[in-house]
């Protein structure tokens, strides 16, 4: 099996950014977890291990790079503020032949042609909102990638969820990467390996940003478990790159057999 590596955060860009993004990462310190710390750390114990600890880390065995504090707190105010215009929907969705409205709310922008199909649902995309552009362009100004789509979660508080899954659809770009960014309360964000089973969890707090790198949807899981002593609600930006009119094309070549 192939060895999933987390490429740098600052291997898409230039010489000289890469130097302005060195500062902070060295000031913080970055801790990589090595093939033999892995193994050697899941004997000794079984349960999930932890993945944060308030320092920029990526890992050898899973693609994940996490980036605490990527936004200031007026950052997030900003995009808190602008949330609250926001129309979010709660959608029905079918799972196994049975209907269940999802249990959190959640709104889709994108550019034109950028419609998303999510358990059943074709969802259209609306123009991004001031702030959100703002991020979605200061995370590629930054981290380089192409993104063109963002799905918002709302979750009111620690019992709404999102369950097991991989963001595998087929009008998403082969080998894009797929960056979150947390707004609100602090929640457990948790990934596991499809054969292994292996978990981590990655406690994701307010401003904090996390790239699920392209190899991660093939073989790995993410959910957000709930936390019922959790009160606050959090809001989850993803920002995505589609293939622009997927669904139109994929239409039409069906229709002309």
């Amino acid at each position: 099996m192939a060895k999933l590596l987390a490429p740098s955060i600052t291997s898409k860009v230039d010489p000289p950014k890469q130097l302005e993004l060195l500062v902070p990462l060295l000031d913080a310190g970055v801790r990589q977890v090595t093939k033999e710390s892995f193994y050697k750390n899941r004997k000794k114990d079984p349960e999930p291990q932890q993945c944060s600890d308030r320092r920029p880390i990526e890992f050898d065995n899973v693609p994940v790079t996490h980036i605490p504090r990527f936004l200031t707190p007026e950052q997030c105010d900003a995009l808190r503020q602008e949330a609250k215009q926001y129309h979010f929907e709660r959608p029905q969705v079918h799972i196994y032949g049975k209907s269940h409205i999802i249990p959190r709310a959640q709104v889709w922008f994108g550019e034109e042609g950028c419609d998303y199909r999510y358990s059943g649902l074709l969802i259209s995309p609306t123009p991004l909102p001031k702030y959100a552009k703002r991020l979605r362009d200061k995370i590629i100004r930054e981290l380089g990638g192409q993104y063109n789509s963002l799905l918002v979660n709302r979750y009111r508080d620690g019992r709404e969820h999102m369950g097991w899954h991989s963001d595998d659809e087929p009008e998403l770009a082969p080998e894009a990467d797929i960056v979150s960014v947390t707004i609100g309360a602090k929640r457990d964000f948790v990934v596991r390996n499809k054969v292994s089973q292996a978990k981590y969890i990655f406690p994701l707090e307010e401003g904090d940003l996390l790239i699920m790198h392209a190899p991660m949807q093939k073989m790995w899981q993410h959910a957000l478990p709930k936390r019922l002593k959790v009160d606050d609600e959090r809001l989850n930006y993803t920002f995505r790159h589609l293939i622009p009119y997927y669904h139109e094309a994929s239409f039409t070549k069906e229709y002309k057999r």
